[in-house]
């Protein structure tokens, strides 16, 4: 069922009947699954091929207005002991050229549970898209499930938000 305010729809925020906008960014493949679910019957399944870095991204297309604030939140769920995940948005411009990010601060998953990774963050100036990225550092090959995707503006989500760190491309 869509969230209000999410500008993410269908598959790039439940995984329902496939994976929508979201591909394998850093060092893994992602695929729609419905051995988990958050909510509903299919998540993401993002597999790392090796030890490392591994980042899933979603949509680069979601349109955004520069000075507005916005919130993003995933649910995530490994099987893997001791990972740490973070939630990040990109922002870019209209020639997707990336302006700056912003991130929570990693947070361990405990193993086999949902858990909702979230932040609240004002797209910069010139910025007319977000993109969202799910991350985390695997070590070996690794299974992790992302589901119920949001990027918004929706001011009455409930999440745990997340202490934000912003990065610029301008320092």
């Amino acid at each position: 069922m869509p969230v209000p305010g999410n500008l993410m729809t269908g598959d790039d925020e439940s995984f329902e009947a496939g994976v929508g906008g979201w591909w394998n960014q850093t060092n893994c493949t992602v695929a729609q699954s419905t051995l988990q679910a958050f909510s509903g019957t299919g998540s993401l399944e993002v597999t790392s091929l090796a030890s490392g870095g591994v980042a899933a991204s979603g949509p680069n297309t979601l349109g955004v207005t520069a000075g507005q604030t916005y919130k993003a939140s995933v649910w995530v769920r490994t099987a893997a002991a001791g990972l740490f995940f973070y939630l990040q948005v990109d922002w870019k411009d209209a020639a997707f050229a990336f302006l700056s990010n912003v991130f929570t601060t990693p947070v361990v998953v405990q193993t086999n549970v949902w858990t909702n990774l979230a932040l609240t963050a004002t797209a910069p100036a010139l910025a007319t898209m977000g993109t969202p990225i799910v991350g985390t550092t695997a070590t070996g090959v690794q299974v992790y499930y992302v589901d119920q995707a949001f990027l918004g503006k929706n001011v009455g989500l409930v999440v745990q938000t997340g202490q934000a760190v912003n990065r610029s491309a301008f320092w």
